[in-house]
């Protein structure tokens, strides 16, 4: 007779596997609909400020200035000392032009 509560037993634990998986897969189908249907964008268009515009034009431009540094480093018509002095002045000019702003010191728990 043990036998066949272990078979009943296996029986249920078969049962409620497999209705968990269904349960899961059907969810999974319904969570993938929803991303794909049309009125779901993922990616909603947004107007950057004029700033962030301002800033990435700059941005680009010092990258453009590295650039060509790291191009004459690389071509050998800049020694190591003369390009890293180069970069740190590009550094302190972004410095000044862009200043980094860090958050207000409120006595946290590092304090």
């Amino acid at each position: 007779m043990p036998e066949v509560s272990y078979i009943v037993l296996l029986v249920f634990a078969v049962v409620l596997t497999s209705l968990g998986v269904a349960g899961l897969g059907l969810s999974w189908v319904d969570w993938h609909r929803q991303r794909r249907s049309v009125d779901h964008d993922p990616h909603p268009v947004m107007t950057p400020s004029p700033a962030a515009l301002a800033a990435v034009g700059t941005n680009r431009d010092s990258e453009r200035k590295e650039t060509r540094l790291a191009r004459r480093l690389i071509a050998g018509d800049l020694k190591p000392a003369q390009y890293h002095q180069r970069m740190a002045d590009l550094a302190a000019q972004d410095g000044r032009g862009h200043p980094l702003v860090g958050p207000p010191d409120c006595g946290g728990w590092l304090a």
